[in-house]
């Protein structure tokens, strides 16, 4: 009777080459480097040695310094709550420096300023339109300056 081999033995055999368990639940392998399915019972050899790929695609990898992955869920959502914190910190701040050197908020949506942001300030050209900038961020601004004022009164 043959020996019963499941794939996490396969993958321990040939996780130097770069397989991988991909689903636990359905038994699933799959070689990272290729970035396919690998039928566990009988093909890992196959896969190996009949695929130039798979060869080129080793070679890639050790010269770029290691594998690349597919970022987590978790990390797009991290990086997803930075960028649009950081896109609400600027608008605040261009909003904040347009009132305090008396520019009125509607020349941002004059196509000349517009274009400019967007050539020189990554990022700048998806401000909101000036009647969102007047409506959320100026009364947010000025309830700030308000607390802030009555600090400084205060004393």
């Amino acid at each position: 009777m043959p020996k019963v081999v499941t794939v996490f033995q396969r993958v321990r055999e040939y996780e130097k080459v770069g397989f991988y368990v991909f689903d636990k639940a359905n038994k699933i392998m799959m070689c990272k480097l290729c970035n396919v399915i690998v039928d566990w019972k009988d093909t890992c050899e196959k896969h190996v040695n009949a695929r130039a790929s798979h060869e080129a695609n080793k070679k890639r990898v050790m010269s770029e310094g290691g594998s690349k992955r597919q970022t987590l869920i978790s990390e797009t959502l991290d990086a997803s709550k930075r960028a649009r914190q950081e896109k609400e910190q600027f608008t605040k701040d261009t909003v904040r420096a347009f009132v305090k050197a008396n520019i009125p908020l509607f020349k941002v949506d004059h196509p000349a300023v517009s274009e400019w942001m967007e050539k020189y300030i990554p990022g700048a050209g998806s401000l909101p339109h000036s009647k969102t900038l007047r409506d959320v961020y100026l009364k947010n601004i000025g309830e700030e300056e308000e607390v802030n004022l009555k600090e400084v009164v205060k004393g």
